[in-house]
């Protein structure tokens, strides 16, 4: 996701992959998870792939912001909840 638009608009990313933190992807720093709050105040909108239902970090985007949750991990979920969210495999 981050790839298909990080040429139009301005990212900043938040990760607990410590085999991310601290590198650079398609020009943009990726954070570990202590700019999380940071990051969360800057942003107009924030995208949360689906481990953060898994690790359960999901509940810090509880916020007055929109939350666009992607990928197939949480898709059963947030359908069941009625949660925006996208995922460009699922039917």
């Amino acid at each position: 996701m981050v790839d298909a638009s990080s040429q139009e608009f301005e990212f900043r990313v938040t990760d607990t992959n410590c085999d991310n933190i601290g590198k650079e992807k398609l020009g943009v720093m990726i954070h570990g998870p202590k700019k999380t709050k940071e990051n969360l105040s800057w942003c107009d909108i924030h995208l949360a792939d689906g481990t953060s239902i898994v690790n359960a970090t999901s509940s810090q985007f509880r916020l007055s912001k929109p939350v666009i949750f992607y990928g197939v991990a949480r898709s059963g979920v947030v359908r069941l909840l009625g949660i925006d969210h996208f995922c460009y495999c699922g039917h």
